[in-house]
């Protein structure tokens, strides 16, 4: 097992432990312009496509019909874009360990190996993704959204009739 395949495992076992320390330093960023649900919104798309992907691309590895060399590169890329997206929202682990994964795969010499981390990765993100979502108030926010629609209409519906009430 590589030095970044034991460090995925010890992240995502704490991770289910404890708020990974990225979750309070993405929060804060910003916070003080009132604009941390920007960071925590780009950060929770980030980590919900990423899971995603790389879930799909473990799947394809399965399957061995694919080859090798792509795989390694639209892992990579994938990893690659959000850890640039990580930066940008002060989660310094998330992008460490996605950069540090990404140069990784070069190192797999078969699709079982590289299977296997990009299946570690996904675990991680898939953990991130949901301490992040612990981390919103989703409760308040949604008294708040049922409040403001309640009688709202957006502008290019007024007047409208819906072929349902019909």
């Amino acid at each position: 097992m590589s030095e970044i395949t034991k460090e995925l495992e010890r992240r995502i076992e704490a991770g289910w432990m404890v708020e990974p320390q990225d979750v309070r330093r993405m929060l804060k960023h910003n916070d003080d312009m009132g604009r941390s649900f920007s960071q925590w919104l780009y950060a929770y798309m980030d980590m919900s496509q990423l899971q995603e992907i790389l879930y799909q691309h473990y799947q394809l590895c399965l399957g061995g019909k694919v080859d090798l060399e792509t795989m390694k590169a639209v892992a990579g890329s994938a990893m690659n874009t959000v850890a640039s997206s990580a930066r940008s929202n002060k989660m310094e682990d998330v992008m460490s360990v996605l950069y540090r994964s990404a140069s990784a795969l070069n190192g797999c010499k078969d699709l079982e190996e590289l299977a296997d981390l990009i299946r570690k990765v996904q675990r991680f993100i898939n953990m991130m993704f949901y301490a992040i979502d612990l981390a919103f108030p989703w409760s308040e926010v949604s008294k708040a959204y049922n409040e403001i629609r309640k009688d709202f209409v957006p502008p290019h519906r007024a007047g409208a009739v819906d072929v349902c009430d019909l």
